[in-house]
């Protein structure tokens, strides 16, 4: 005999399993103000007793003493972990069963055929190194030429000096940190370049290039560099932001001495 769902016309074997199923379409679900659940509505008001109950006393978390807003036992799964105490001889019956299951074995590499050794942590290992795999050196090689001159830009702590925070803004070196106190000290208002001011340069490769300096004094409309070390690439980049932005005031300061007597006056 068949037995058909007259609101989905799904078939089913018996008339037992026919019922169970007709329930879904016929019963009634309300929505439970204070947990969101969705309860049948013969049961509800006893559902929302207990809700209410529950919510009257304040449970807090067992290992944290975190009040709770849901009705768990813990705040968090690591908090349940936390709690969970294990006897030291249970502790050594799981290590003596993982060794027992994955003892220590020795296995040849599946490119070069070396005997190397792997443990139960290392038992889907199969290559000695992973250098070892064909191509793998040379995809590295090619990943770091294909992010050449592609990941340059202010970076912070990317200088050569050791770095700190002054007034909450990074600098990095201890010159830069001595000239902003420098300008502190006179009430000189400087803002340190990190992408909002922007000048232009050619490189040695005939490349043009952005130029970020390191203070830019708005007061005065000057750029402040501070310079303890040059190279043939530095000096060659800084003659060209010179050359390139004739109507933009650039100082530079090359040594402790000038950075410690640094001034400035309206005129310049």
């Amino acid at each position: 005999m068949e037995h058909k769902c007259k609101f989905c016309n799904k078939e089913f074997d018996s008339g037992h399993k026919l019922g169970s199923h007709i329930r879904i379409h016929t019963r009634q679900l309300i929505v439970c103000e204070i947990c969101t659940k969705k309860i049948g509505k013969n049961v509800y008001d006893k559902h929302k007793e207990l809700c209410l109950n529950k919510q009257q006393i304040k449970k807090f978390c067992k290992n944290c003493n975190i009040e709770l807003n849901k009705f768990n036992t813990y705040c968090s799964k690591s908090c349940s972990n936390k709690s969970r105490i294990v006897s030291q001889e249970t502790k050594e019956k799981i290590r003596n069963s993982v060794h027992t299951l994955f003892p220590k074995r020795e296995i040849p590499c599946k490119h070069c055929g070396l005997i190397f050794t792997i443990d139960h942590k290392q038992r889907k290992r199969n290559v000695c190194n992973p250098i070892c795999i064909p191509g793998k050196e040379f995809k590295s090689k090619q990943l770091s030429k294909s992010l050449k001159g592609k990941s340059g830009g202010y970076r912070i702590g990317g200088g050569r000096g050791k770095g700190g925070y002054v007034n909450g803004i990074w600098m990095d070196s201890t010159w830069e940190i001595i000239l902003a106190n420098r300008l502190n000290s006179l009430s000189i208002n400087w803002e340190r370049d990190t992408g909002k001011h922007r000048l232009t340069y050619t490189n040695v490769n005939g490349e043009e290039r952005k130029y970020y300096p390191d203070f830019y004094l708005p007061d005065y409309d000057v750029y402040v560099e501070v310079k303890g070390y040059w190279t043939s690439e530095t000096k060659q980049k800084m003659n060209s932001v010179i050359e390139r932005n004739e109507q933009v005031k650039i100082v530079i300061l090359e040594s402790l001495e000038e950075i410690k007597n640094f001034t400035l006056n309206k005129s310049i």
